[in-house]
């Protein structure tokens, strides 16, 4: 049998605006794990100066706020 391996969504918002996402992420469990996204200008799926970053490094998901500002981030997970 063919084992399917699930995508999980998360929503990624700034704590003083939640109800705008700064973007939308995928991710496919694995080693390492793959990701995806879509969002607004400020919002990028790589490490990437002048936006907030979700990237795989390793075998991690990494968070990472590069806007420029200090930014408290909550992540909700999609069902």
């Amino acid at each position: 049998f063919p084992v399917t391996i699930p995508v999980i969504g998360y929503e990624v918002y700034d704590s003083s605006d939640p109800t705008t996402a700064y973007g939308t992420v995928r991710m496919k469990q694995g080693t390492p794990p793959t990701i995806s996204g879509s969002g607004g200008t400020d919002f990028d799926v790589a490490d990437t100066d002048t936006k907030l970053c979700v990237f795989v490094s390793g075998n991690d998901v990494i968070l990472k706020n590069r806007l420029g500002s200090s930014k408290t981030i909550i992540v909700y997970r999609k069902i």
